[in-house]
């Protein structure tokens, strides 16, 4: 099992890439570096909270996992 952090870390890790993705299409779109900065923040916050509880989700399912002692 995962501890709590290891998924909050791995979910802040995953969104900065999505993120920067994000950013780059939006302001390719708008030109606006205002909309892009704000869309760029929501998208963090909002993806980072959804993969995290995700993340926890999935961790508490034992299907598909194998034990290795």
């Amino acid at each position: 099992m995962s501890t709590r952090m290891r998924s909050f870390t791995k979910g802040v890790m995953w969104q900065t890439i999505g993120t920067l993705i994000t950013l780059t299409f939006v302001f390719i779109f708008t030109q606006n570096i205002p909309v892009t900065a704000t869309v760029g923040a929501l998208d963090l916050i909002f993806k980072v909270i959804f993969y995290y509880f995700h993340e926890r989700f999935w961790d508490g399912i034992r299907w598909g996992k194998t034990d290795t002692k």
